[in-house]
Formats: C-alpha cells, structure tokens, sequence
C-alpha cells in the first residue's frame, strides 16, 4: 500500500476491523455480557486509560514526576 493520505489508511482500517468483528461475533450470545463482572473488565479500563493518556500525553508528565521524586528520594547529600 503505497497511499499517502493516513485518513484513507484510517479508513481501511476501520472497515476491515469491522469485517472481523462481525465474523467473529456471529456465534455471539448477548446474554453471555450479563454474567460479566468488574474483574472481568477491569483489564479493558486500565488498557483503555492507559492509552488515553500515552495518546494526550499526561502519562508522560506522570512518569517524568515519578522520576524525578525517585531521584530526590535517592539524592545523597
């Protein structure tokens, strides 16, 4: 794929991860999503948020301040 423009890439993206998605869930009972329970998402939250803030870049400033606590925890004097 030699296109140039990412939104059309965005696109195409988009419309074959749609095409998966109905494949798979062809065989998908709905009442399955009733016996879910916080455990069981818990791991989609904390990826879903960990990307929201590696994409809005506060992650960063998080593991910066982290840093540089760590170094004046550890700073001898």
């Amino acid at each position: 794929m030699n296109n140039t423009n990412p939104i059309k890439k965005k696109w195409l993206v988009l419309i074959a991860a749609l095409i998966i998605l109905s494949l798979s869930l062809q065989d998908f009972d709905v009442s399955q999503l009733e016996k879910l329970t916080f455990k069981d998402v818990m791991p989609i939250i904390v990826l879903t948020a960990i990307i929201f803030l590696f994409k809005t870049s506060i992650l960063s400033v998080i593991f910066i301040s982290i840093q540089k606590g760590v170094k004046r925890l550890t700073k001898k004097d």
